[in-house]
């Protein structure tokens, strides 16, 4: 057993929950969504940024890694993000949820179809039962009000798009690395395409409206900056070492911490089909224990 990688994938999952719950409570507490993207991507390249510089490694602009940064930030980040926001409000939260959740499964198919790794029938066992054990999780975590509302086939088929884009970014960022460019150089890269982009919606919808966010929106915000760097080199590190797919499910340890963390700070009701499906969810990661890359 790799117990590095699964570590790491822990640690991984664990960072995608921290950034969910502090989007979660920095938007609640009142803070506008672009706000809160603008000024966390802004964070999170000043922070790569300022690391870089201490390495004395910036990121290398080339033709190669331009594009690499491009296609990575607009369809990594920025495309699935305004998806989400544009179809989160309009689908009965749980389905949203497990929608998104599906993003291992989309990557195991696409891996298989592109042959860039190999998907044996264990792999394939413990991706579904991941994928089952979140579903617990989101179930067993979800009020009533969050299995209500109608929705249209164009709704759901947009939310769709929001896995296969991730899936399809898992696998590019897999098999399309770029040689001499190491994960902070990468992320440092990434995060200022995405900045970019979400600087010009604001700069769109905006109206020249300027929000200075309070002492506890600033803490929910610092929050989401470094648990995004954190999760932003482990991913990377994670994809190119044990391949993509393996890296995806840290997604479902998101949804499981996500409920856990949930329960601990805001005293949210953990119901026996969440416990259930952490026990699956370990059984899942530990039938995808190794990895079986071809790259």
């Amino acid at each position: 057993m790799k117990v590095a990688a699964l570590s790491l994938l822990f640690l991984l999952g664990l960072s995608w929950a921290i950034r969910l719950l502090a989007t979660k409570a920095v938007i609640g507490a009142g803070l506008p969504i672009i706000v809160t993207v603008n000024l966390a991507s802004l964070g999170v390249v000043v922070l790569l940024t300022a690391l870089n510089m201490l390495r004395r490694n910036l990121p290398p602009v080339t033709k190669a890694t331009f594009r690499f940064y491009v296609v990575a930030g607009a369809f990594g980040f920025a495309a699935p993000f305004f998806l989400e926001v544009t179809v989160a409000g309009r689908l009965p939260a749980v389905v949203f949820v497990l929608i998104v959740t599906s993003a291992p499964i989309w990557t195991a198919v696409f891996a298989l179809l592109s042959g860039l790794e190999r998907v044996t029938p264990r792999r394939a066992v413990g991706i579904a039962l991941g994928f089952a054990a979140s579903g617990l999780v989101i179930v067993g975590s979800a009020q009533a009000s969050d299995l209500e509302g109608a929705f249209t086939l164009t709704t759901l088929t947009l939310a769709f798009a929001i896995p296969v884009f991730y899936a399809s970014y898992v696998l590019f960022i897999a098999s399309k690395w770029p040689r001499g460019v190491d994960g902070l150089q990468v992320a440092q890269g990434q995060a200022v395409v995405a900045l970019l982009g979400f600087a010009v919606a604001a700069a769109i919808s905006s109206r020249g409206t300027v929000f200075i966010p309070n002492l506890a929106q600033s803490i929910f915000l610092g929050l989401i900056i470094v648990s995004e760097t954190v999760a932003l080199v482990l991913f990377f590190y994670l994809a190119r070492r044990e391949g993509g797919t393996f890296a995806s499910q840290a997604n479902y340890i998101a949804i499981a911490a996500g409920a856990l963390l949930g329960s601990i700070f805001f005293g949210e009701d953990l119901h026996t089909l969440v416990v259930f499906g952490v026990v699956l969810l370990c059984a899942a990661i530990f039938l995808n224990r190794t990895t079986e890359s071809r790259n």
